[in-house]
């Protein structure tokens, strides 16, 4: 009895080591960071005065220019939540144009307005996925934002800019800064994954907690951004599943397809792990699964695989994400049913319709 005793002690001892080293270690990349992290948002802050004092030249577009970005390197929603105001002006009978880089495209000089049927390799993955939801709405890219929307030979009644707060070469009429609330509050590169910190939020118009359905620090994230901007009016959202649609969009099917399904999925995005979660919840047996990358598309091999996988289990059927699926042809064929999930904005208590909206309807 004394020799478990002291076994245990031993393990508790050890475990209590471990995670005290751990913790130290943490600190130290945390010090070694901190400098190169002072130095990064020093270098942030003067390209900030720069513009605020007019020493930095700011392009003009002759109709309200809204901007949807973020403070991280990525991932907190912006493409989703720039869709979902795609969708409401539009039910507001407002004409709108996205303008993007389009990142990851191979002729990144260029400019050109995105159409449906476009590869992917030319517009890149998240305008050619906004130019097939939105049909009615001109998605454009180019080297800049206002050189994007030279491609227009007429104006719309706004643009949108698609991760745009940082993008300080073009006028915005409405800031909108999306804050993922699931997420490790704000340090900056390379001491966290944040382009710019919490003072930031003085010249935003408005704030957006995301993915509140997976957070329970929202309350913390509010007195945050209150200490930073206490007028700066803050919006609420989750991520939830659509309908599952094949990849020319041709056939939806309920989300009540997925149950008791045996599937492979696989998804190339910033955040993958809630997209699986998504899937598992809706009642799927995930068998195979894939993460790639952000931006990353399959290779032939990985589809090759894949389509052997999916035979040799006999699996029910591969599900993607929208934004994974325009980077797939049309005739890929995995020997099963093939659909990507689409991810809609449900807004939590007030909409962004009174303050968003609204202002810019005619």
């Amino acid at each position: 009895m004394g020799h478990n005793k002291t076994g245990v002690a031993f393990i508790l001892s050890a475990t209590q080591k471990g995670g005290i080293q751990n913790v130290a270690i943490a600190g130290v990349k945390d010090a070694l960071a901190t400098p190169p992290s002072w130095l990064f948002g020093g270098l942030v802050a003067l390209k900030n005065l720069l513009y605020d004092s007019g020493l930095a030249k700011i392009d003009r577009l002759d109709r309200p220019v809204l901007s949807v970005g973020n403070l991280a390197m990525g991932g907190t929603g912006k493409t989703p939540v720039t869709a979902e105001l795609v969708r409401l002006f539009s039910a507001a009978g407002q004409r709108t144009a996205v303008l993007s880089r389009g990142y990851g495209r191979r002729h990144s000089k260029s400019r050109r307005q995105v159409s449906a049927d476009d590869n992917w390799r030319d517009s890149g993955d998240e305008p050619l996925m906004l130019a097939r939801r939105h049909p009615e709405a001109a998605v454009c890219v180019g080297p800049s934002r206002f050189a994007a929307a030279q491609c227009l030979k007429e104006p719309p009644d706004l643009y949108l800019i698609d991760d745009g707060f940082q993008h300080r070469q073009l006028h915005r009429d409405l800031d909108i800064v999306l804050l993922d609330a699931s997420g490790p509050m704000p340090k900056l590169f390379p001491r966290g994954l944040y382009r710019e910190g919490w003072s930031a939020l003085k010249r935003a118009d408005v704030a957006v907690l995301t993915r509140c359905d997976l957070s329970n620090q929202q309350d913390q994230w509010r007195a945050s951004v209150a200490a930073v901007n206490p007028h700066l009016p803050i919006l609420a959202l989750s991520f939830e599943a659509g309908n599952l649609c094949t990849l020319n969009n041709q056939r939806e099917e309920s989300l009540d397809f997925l149950r008791g399904k045996r599937i492979a999925a696989f998804c190339g995005i910033a955040k993958p792990q809630p997209f699986f979660t998504k899937l598992t919840e809706l009642g799927a047996e995930i068998v195979e699964k894939r993460v790639l990358n952000d931006h990353q598309p399959l290779t032939n091999s990985q589809q090759n695989g894949l389509r052997t996988s999916c035979l040799q289990k006999k699996l029910d059927a591969v599900i993607t994400t929208e934004k994974d699926a325009v980077k797939l042809d049309p005739a890929t064929d995995f020997g099963v049913s093939l659909f990507f999930l689409k991810q809609v904005v449900s807004w939590r208590g007030e909409s962004a319709v009174d303050l968003i909206v609204k202002p810019f309807v005619n």
